[in-house]
């Protein structure tokens, strides 16, 4: 009988595709290299090489930063989608189950006029959204119910003594 023999396995690590490149990192690449060659190949009749080349090579190194560069073991295009969907996502959520009741009046004209302390539009400053969270319930036990995302369980947790 053969003794059982363990196998390391990073299962968060994602499958290397080409080299060193994962799935996405070579998408990124590719797509900036075939934009990059499709607007050198639209514009060499007008354009000179040299002109081209200064406008093509911080595109390209962006773009190799962006797919190559990680940051706390998160690549760096995942951390610009994150700041993006942050910057576009609403700024102030409240708990607000029945719907969202209009600003009142005073508060709106305070807002426009440009007294508001935070330096935001009157739009961002007064227009809360609401929150969602994914949880539906919470039982007596402790018991989250999470919807179609199943169940979780809170838990305390102590030293001893």
């Amino acid at each position: 009988m053969s003794q059982p023999v363990r196998i390391p396995a990073d299962v968060d690590r994602e499958d290397r595709v080409l080299g060193n490149l994962t799935a996405r990192q070579l998408a990124i690449l590719a797509v900036v290299g075939l934009v990059l060659y499709g607007a050198y190949l639209a514009t060499r009749s007008f354009v000179p090489l040299p002109v081209f080349l200064v406008i093509a090579i911080p595109v390209g190194a962006s773009a190799a930063v962006l797919a190559l560069g990680q940051r706390d073991g998160l690549s760096l295009d995942q951390l610009a989608l994150a700041a993006l969907r942050l910057q576009l996502s609403p700024k102030h959520r409240v708990a607000a189950p029945e719907g969202i009741q209009p600003a009142p009046e005073w508060l709106t004209t305070h807002a426009i006029n440009g007294t508001n302390r935070g330096g935001l539009g009157a739009a961002a400053s007064v227009s809360p959204t609401a929150l969602r969270l994914p949880a539906e319930a919470v039982s007596t036990t402790g018991v989250i119910d999470l919807g179609k995302d199943g169940v979780a369980v809170v838990a305390v947790c102590s030293t001893p003594g």
